[in-house]
Parts: structure tokens; sequence; C-alpha cells
């Protein structure tokens, strides 16, 4: 099972070297992504025929079969939570799946988690379709409930895709992004009925069903208790219920540094394809996990220390030099520790609960790396930490510095302001992606010693405490939005939007135009028409004729609109058009946003038109140069 896990593991990974240096060179045309597929495969089983078979399976957990009506039993309700979800999707603009799944959804994941708990060692086939259940329904959530899908991002990687897939190449570049492309469009290659829309929402999901249970299973130990799957559930971060790139790079950090610290050959090999195209992803996850590998990988320990090291340093290097293009300063000042949020208080105690583990969940992140670093490199000396483990703890630390540094940048060129503080998040994620193989374990081992010496009633109650957290916690992976708590500002695109959308290009026709919209109507318009239109504006790049919400000048405009004097929007829109050096604008008011009836009251007394789609969901504003 080990060497299969690592097989499937290489050969995905070589395929996003080899796609990301075709798409810098040649490009990804189809004659190119067959000869991808190709070598790929031949260069997997050329190391998997060169490298003696290893596993760190016992045979005695292979012994047992599954039994069919038992996973049967175990499938049904899976198929029940996922029909449910199905059920349940929408088109509509939502903050949370939470508006239309049903809280009580949470006991089907934790059904699973709990249910793992009670399975014997020699039962490996069964607690695989346990955890490959579990990150199923972790996984596919956002998928399912999303049909327009979830965020702005998806809906220009969407096109970007199908762009590459016509032409084999895009313009620009990015320097990210390409292992992702690669392996969307090699995965498109050999399944063509599969659309690149389908296996760009449902990718990750996939992936994580398929690959991580071998680790959970295999790091549960041999004892009858395993919590590895709850543990996972627990410290594991959003990113597994996203489909985005950076969600891909983040699970291809854990599969890497997890299989770094198999001793056999063949998983070494496994460990640096995988930290290789990790890095051809994203660099944000990427460069963390190269030297981290690196780091555990050299023989040689201060080598492996100073390459670690020096490659980790890179990563702010890099950042800087991708984003610095000379317009503005890029600020840094010294960051401060995060601080503790508080206790809710909004007088409904069980939310008060709820939200108050919610808001300082890191703490006990902290606490276990606390744990962790005492148990495997202080209590009896660092020295006497195992090599892989120490070093695996150093590429932690490097990766926490490297967050710290991103912490301290407040202003970047071209990056809106809110969005200053992703980049910090994201590296500190990464770190924390690269404690599990750490974390899960030790905490498996801790609960089992728990659970050993525990009586039956306090056993049922320290059970009762963990299920509940892990049920929490499964309701958080998921945006959230209940006022007085959490409120989530960003609305998914809908069907609404897109009508938007298509009846104002159908009203322009050929007439040079732009519009001022939220990120939700600017997505539907890169679904709908992908890069349809550009505006170039002297002494710098090209404008999108839509707003795109990372600092662009027409959202700027779209802002000064919604929130500006109501009694000077005309005069915005028509320095809008100005700008952009058209002569028609539109602006689309969601009903949804704040003041909603209030702005288009104020906005259609000079509007050339007004149009109203699905009954004012949506509003259009149309107004026409002098």
């Amino acid at each position: 099972m080990g060497r299969i896990h690592n097989t499937m593991i290489l050969l995905l990974s070589t395929w996003m070297i080899l796609g990301a240096a075709s798409f810098y060179t040649i490009g990804l045309s189809m004659p190119v992504r067959w000869a991808i597929i190709a070598v790929g495969i031949a260069i997997t089983a050329g190391i998997n025929r060169r490298l003696p078979p290893t596993s760190t399976t016992p045979v005695s957990e292979l012994s047992e079969p599954i039994h069919w009506q038992r996973a049967a039993l175990l499938a049904l309700p899976a198929a029940i939570a996922i029909v449910l979800a199905w059920a349940n999707a929408t088109q509509e603009s939502i903050r949370t799946p939470w508006w239309v799944l049903p809280w009580w959804w949470v006991l089907f994941p934790l059904l699973f988690a709990i249910v793992s708990i009670a399975t014997r060692p020699t039962q490996r086939p069964l607690r695989l379709l346990l955890s490959a259940l579990l990150m199923l329904l972790l996984a596919s959530v956002l998928a399912i409930i999303y049909r327009m899908g979830f965020g702005f991002d998806v809906h220009i990687h969407q096109r970007t895709l199908e762009i590459i897939n016509a032409t084999g190449v895009v313009s620009p570049r990015p320097p990210y992004y390409a292992g992702a492309y690669a392996i969307i469009l090699t995965l498109n290659t050999l399944f063509p009925f599969l659309s690149i829309w389908i296996i760009l929402r449902f990718l990750v999901p996939a992936f994580a069903t398929i690959l991580i249970p071998f680790l959970l299973v295999g790091s549960s130990g041999a004892k009858r208790y395993f919590f590895t799957p709850m543990l996972f559930t627990l410290f594991a971060g959003g990113w597994i219920a996203e489909n985005t790139p950076q969600a891909l790079a983040l699970l291809w950090c854990v599969l890497s540094v997890w299989t770094a610290r198999a001793p056999d050959r063949f998983s070494k090999c496994t460990a640096i394809a995988g930290a290789a195209a990790t890095l051809s992803i994203h660099p944000l996850t990427g460069i963390p996990t190269v030297a981290t590998v690196a780091m555990m990988l050299l023989p040689n320990q201060r080598r492996g220390w100073f390459v670690g090291t020096i490659t980790s340093a890179l990563l702010p290097i890099a950042f800087v030099a991708t984003l610095w293009q000379g317009q503005a300063p890029i600020h840094w000042t010294m960051p401060t520790l995060p601080a503790m949020h508080g206790i809710a208080q909004e007088g409904n105690a069980p939310l008060d609960v709820l939200f108050s583990l919610l808001w300082n969940r890191w703490i006990l992140v902290v606490l276990a790396i606390m744990l962790i670093l005492y148990k495997n490199g202080f209590k009896n000396g660092w020295r006497d930490c195992p090599p892989t483990e120490r070093t695996l703890l150093g590429g932690i630390g490097l990766t926490l510095v490297n967050a710290a540094v991103f912490a301290g940048f407040s202003q970047l060129p071209n990056v809106i302001s809110y969005e200053t503080t992703d980049f910090a998040a994201r590296v500190a994620a990464t770190a924390l992606v690269m404690a599990l193989p750490l974390l899960l374990p030790w905490g498996n081992g801790l609960l089992n010693a728990i659970a050993a010496s525990a009586s039956r009633i306090s056993l049922v109650g320290f059970m009762s405490v963990l299920e509940l957290t892990i049920g929490i916690r499964v309701y958080s992976i998921y945006p959230i939005d209940v006022d007085g708590y959490d409120v989530q500002k960003g609305y998914s695109v809908s069907k609404s939007d897109l009508r938007a959308v298509e009846t104002i290009a159908d009203d322009a026709g050929t007439t040079p135009y732009i519009v001022l919209a939220n990120q939700s109507v600017s997505a539907a318009a890169v679904h709908r028409y992908g890069f349809a239109r550009y505006y170039p504006i002297q002494g710098r790049s090209a404008i999108f004729y839509y707003p795109i919400p990372t600092g662009d000048a027409l959202y700027q405009y779209y802002l000064r609109f919604v929130y500006g004097d109501p009694e000077a929007t005309t005069a915005t829109v028509r320095d809008a058009m100005k700008f952009a050096g058209v002569t028609r604008a539109y602006v689309v008011i969601n009903h949804y946003w704040k003041n909603a009836k209030q702005i288009i009251a104020s906005g259609q007394r000079e509007a050339d038109h007004v149009q109203r789609i699905d009954n004012g969901v949506v509003t259009v504003l149309r107004y026409d140069a002098d």
C-alpha cells in the first residue's frame, strides 16, 4: 500500500514538474501534453524498477480483507451527506454554505472520525475507507454547494486554463500556478469527458480523498484507539475544502514532508519530486517545502541546515522582487505578536462558547507545538532528538520566521490593504501543514495514553469534549456568517450576476464600455466572457473593463460610487469613463449591498437607462458620455 501511494504521488509530481517546465518554454499544446504523460509514466516506472521495494506496513495489517457489508453500511451515511449537500447546492448569492446546509450536517464527518477510533489494527482496509470518507466530506462541500464556484480566483483560473488548452500558452506567464495548470490540463487530456471547470473545482477534494488517508492510517500506530483522523480534522485548515492552486500546494507540501520522514530511498525520491512539484504550484508554499525537505534528506546535517536556511531566505527576496515594479514603495515595520481575540459576550451562551473557542483556537496549536518541541527536542536535549524530526522542526521554525517577515509588510504595490496580511497567513498555514507529521502521531499517542488510563466514566466525558471540539472545528472549516460574531463580506457568484453581465454585453454591442461592480459581478464576467476587453492607459499598464478587487483603479471608482457623496455619483462615473477613455459606463448594484436602495435611488436620477435583473436582485445603471 505504501509503495502504491508513493507511486501515485511520484507520477503526479512528475507531470507537474514536466508540465511547468514546458509551460515556461515550449507551451502546453496537446502533443506536448501527451509527451509529458508518456515521459512521466516512463520516469516513474524507471524509478520504481531501480529502487528496491519497501513497505512500512506489516503484512498482518493487510491480512484481513474488508467486509463489504460493513463498508456498505459506512458508505450509506456518506452517500446521504453528499446527496444532502447536492440537494442544497445553489446558484444564488450566499456568504456561507450554512445558509443552505443544515448545521447538523457536521454529524456525518464526525461519525467517521468517531468510528475510526474503534477499528482494530488489522482492519487497515476499513480504516482507509473511514479516512477516505472523512476526507471526501470535508473537502467536497464547497465544490458541491457553490455551483458557480467559490471565490473570485476560480473563474480567472478557469479562463486561463481554457486559453492554454486552446493555444498552449498564455501571456503574461505568471511565476506561479504552472504546476497546477499542468496537472489540470494533463487530467483533462487523459479524461476528456471531464471538463476543465469540473476538474478545477474537484481536484483538491479528489486528491485529498485518495492520498491523505494513507498518511493518517500509517501514522496511527498499532493500538486500538486511532485518533489521527479526528486530529487531522482539528488541525487542518480551511484549505482542505478550497479549489485553489494554493490549496493544492498545501496538500502537496504535507505529502512531501510526510513522505520525507520514511527511511527508504523510494520515499525520499518521492519527497524530492513532491517538493519540486509544490514549488511549481506556488512559491509561497514551495520554497519552504523545498528548504525543509532538503534539510531532512541531506546526509550532512550541517550542510542541510545551511542549504535549508539559504533556500528559506529566498522566499521574502523572491516575493519582494516579484511585486516590486517601481510604482510605489514597499513599507515594512517590525511585526507584533498576535493578541488573544478575547471572549465572546453577545448574550447567547452556546454561541459565546463556540466563537470564543474559534477565535482563540491558534492557542491550541501553539501549545501543541510547544509540547512537541519539549517532547522531541528539549526534554532529553536537542541533540538526542532524531535527526529527521530535528530538521523538520528547523524547517517549521524557518517558515514561521518567514511568516513574521511577511507580517511586517504594511503596504505593497498593486495589493489592496486588506489583502496584505493574507501573505503572512499563507506562510503560517504552510508551517502548520509541515507540523502535521509531528502533531498527528504525537497527539494520537497522547490520546491513546489518556484513553488507556482513564476510567470508563471519565473516558466518556473526555470523548464527549473531544467530539464537541471536533464538531465545532468541522463547522468552522467553511465560511461562517453569524450576526454579532462573525460576518462574512464576500458573496458568491450567482445566476443573477451572470444575467447582469450578459445584459450589459448585449446592450453595449460594439460600444467601448467599462463596468463598476463588486467582485462577484466581475467574476461572473470573467466566467462568461473571459478576458474580453482591456483599455490602454497612458503611463501605466492596460486595465480590465471590470474591476479586479486587488487595488484595481476601477474598483476604487466603484467604492467611491457606493460609499462616497450621493450627490457626486454621476461625477464619479464620468471620471471613471475619462480615466478609461470610453464613452459608456455601467454600474451594477446587488440587492445585498449595504444601503443598496439609497445608492440606486441617488444613482438612477441621472442615469441614461436602468435595468433590473430578476425583479431587482441586481440593478444595472447605464451612463453615456455627453
